[in-house]
């Protein structure tokens, strides 16, 4: 699970990206110089600067300026300097429910959500450095559908919803503490359309979308309850390239982009309902890197970055559609550049 760009509600001078074994999470606004491809360079941060994990699975910077790291050992908040390490305590029931976090989010009111891999969801209150356990419990319907959660996202209307890996998606009242639940039912072409949800995002008209894994992209209807599939057609050129939706984002153009876990990404026309696909083509240098787009961040200047799953990460030229690739170099440990001021 990668998580990123559409978490900021900071802001930062510099691009920031986090690598998690070929995946790429994405946060801030990039510098001038950054129109210069050759020119960017990288900083690490890994275990030697007090990471307790180079495993990540999701970053997030605060409205304090703080960047938070989901890890597979534990919730870590940097200050630009040192981090503050948080995990599991036996005999705390305080303490994170989880050591793998998967996904963070900061809701419109500043409060701290965290999904974890079997741990459910956790409310942290960062005064007290206190967190609140949401569970999945089989005897209680109003309970979190399941304890595997891979997204988090607050809507306009202050709505926290809730991606679970096998339970659906989850609706969260604050102020009754319940969740409603929406699930897939084979024999209701309108339910989700896979119980695995990957990534909630809720574009500028107010509609929401969820990305699942083997049933496609939703568009879900608040006011019938009803979801609205798009899948992939083999029969159809311009349906949906792949039904494993891992990352959307609407641009500053209103144009909403789809990153796939095989299938590369798509540019979903809304009118038409017709997708355009940019795969991997190894006989054209300037083409995606790799077919599994985890993530997708828009910079200050309109740049298209997307992080993928085994071709490191690509800056996209939408005038010209070209791709320019920044790969792994083992040779070169001397690339460094300014992360954060």
């Amino acid at each position: 699970m990668c998580s990123g760009g559409k978490r900021m509600r900071g802001t930062f001078s510099s691009l920031i990206l986090i690598g998690l074994g070929g995946c790429f999470s994405m946060l801030g606004r990039h510098q001038p110089a950054y129109a210069q491809p050759n020119g960017i360079r990288f900083e690490r941060i890994t275990v030697d600067q007090g990471l307790s994990s180079n495993s990540i699975n999701s970053i997030m910077q605060d409205r304090l300026g703080f960047i938070w790291f989901g890890t597979y050992d534990g919730l870590h908040k940097y200050d630009g300097y040192q981090f503050t390490v948080y995990k599991p305590e036996t005999n705390n029931p305080f303490s994170l429910s989880h050591n793998i976090i998967l996904s963070i989010y900061e809701d419109t009111d500043g409060v701290f959500w965290l999904g974890t891999e079997g741990g459910g969801l956790n409310r942290f209150d960062r005064e007290t450095e206190r967190f609140t356990h949401y569970r999945h419990d089989p005897d209680d319907p109003h309970s979190l559908s399941g304890d595997l959660v891979s997204d988090i996202y607050d809507d306009a209307d202050g709505v926290l919803w809730v991606g679970t890996q096998g339970g659906g998606l989850n609706r969260f009242d604050r102020t009754t503490e319940r969740f409603t639940h929406y699930r897939h039912d084979p024999d209701d072409p309108h339910s989700l359309s896979h119980d695995i949800v990957w990534t909630i995002y809720e574009d500028r008209s107010g509609v929401l979308w969820i990305g699942t894994l083997g049933g496609g992209l939703n568009r879900f209807d608040g006011t019938t309850g009803r979801f609205t599939h798009y899948r992939h057609d083999p029969d159809d050129p311009h349906s949906l390239n792949d039904n494993s939706v891992r990352s959307i984002h609407e641009d500053a153009d209103g144009v909403l982009w789809i990153g796939t876990e095989g299938g590369g990404l798509n540019r979903f026309d809304r009118a038409a309902e017709r997708f355009t696909h940019y795969r991997y083509d190894p006989d054209d240098p300037h083409s995606l890197s790799h077919n599994s787009v985890r993530s997708i961040y828009e910079d200050a200047d309109g740049v298209l970055w997307l992080g993928t799953h085994g071709g490191g990460l690509n800056r996209f030229d939408r005038a010209e559609e070209r791709f320019t690739h920044y790969r792994h170099d083992p040779s070169n440990r001397a690339l460094r550049t300014i992360i954060v001021e």
